[in-house]
């Protein structure tokens, strides 16, 4: 519990079995809390009340017998890459919340099977500034006649609450994996003499990208050649190499063509 207490960083700790809201902030502000497990508690995961400019980041929150994050007159903060699953609202924001932003967290079974967040308050943003929203395990069953999107769907899934708010642009699929989306050339993996690909990339965790190798996987000889070079009713597959980030495996993975690759 931190009481008027700012510039903290809580990390790496494993909470269980609790009684009450087990991670509180109350009038402390420009705190983080990263890489926590708050499960299987008799309360609410993270309660912050009169607290702003904190950063919530990478935290497994389930099975909690309230909410898994509840806010009360706390602004400016910010909600990214976390689990949210089995509790009351995933994320509730009551009175005098305003300017929170909520981004790449995945939702699951939240709130008793109904919408699975909350927002009274104003102005909160429930997708980051690049057009990324969070992923919902209930959006087809909300939104059964959403069509084949790349990764974002394109009906915004309302939140309850007063605010109306809305993510404007849901996730397909959970943040935690990668996609690569080859959209050129299209259909069958076997094609002739196609000498230009081009795709669309998108990293989790965020990453800084050096490089992409596509290459092709010719099953007649099985070698990896370089995309200069193609030859007639190949079968061809297709890796991603050399991403700088300590969480990543630089060997290569491969891929069918036109699909969706998950690393």
């Amino acid at each position: 519990v931190l009481y008027g207490s700012n510039d903290n960083i809580i990390s790496d700790c494993f909470i269980t079995s609790g009684w009450g809201n087990q991670t509180c902030l109350s009038m402390s502000n420009n705190n983080t809390i990263a890489n926590c497990t708050i499960i299987s508690n008799d309360g609410r995961g993270i309660d912050l009340s009169c607290s702003n400019n904190n950063t919530i980041t990478n935290c497994t929150i389930n099975n909690n017998s309230w909410e898994g994050i509840n806010l009360g007159n706390s602004s400016n903060n910010e909600f990214t890459y976390n689990e949210i699953s089995n509790g009351g609202y995933g994320i509730k924001m009551e009175f005098s919340c305003i300017d929170n932003t909520i981004h790449h967290n995945n939702f699951y079974n939240n709130n008793g099977g109904g919408v699975q967040a909350y927002d009274d308050g104003t102005n909160n943003s429930w997708n980051d500034t690049k057009g990324e929203g969070n992923y919902w395990d209930d959006y087809l069953t909300r939104y059964p006649q959403g069509s084949n999107p790349d990764w974002i769907w394109p009906t915004p899934y309302a939140i309850d609450g007063s605010a109306s708010a809305q993510d404007n642009y849901p996730l397909v699929n959970p943040w935690g994996k990668s996609r690569i989306k080859i959209t050129y050339p299209t259909g069958t993996a076997y094609f002739s003499q196609v000498d230009n690909i081009s795709g669309m990339f998108q990293l989790f965790p965020p990453a800084t990208l050096l490089n992409i190798q596509i290459s092709y996987y010719d099953n007649a000889v099985g070698m990896w050649w370089d995309g200069a070079s193609w030859t007639s009713s190949t079968e061809v597959y297709f890796m991603v190499a050399n991403i700088n980030d300590p969480l990543w495996n630089d060997t290569p993975t491969p891929m069918l063509l036109d699909g969706v690759m998950y690393i």
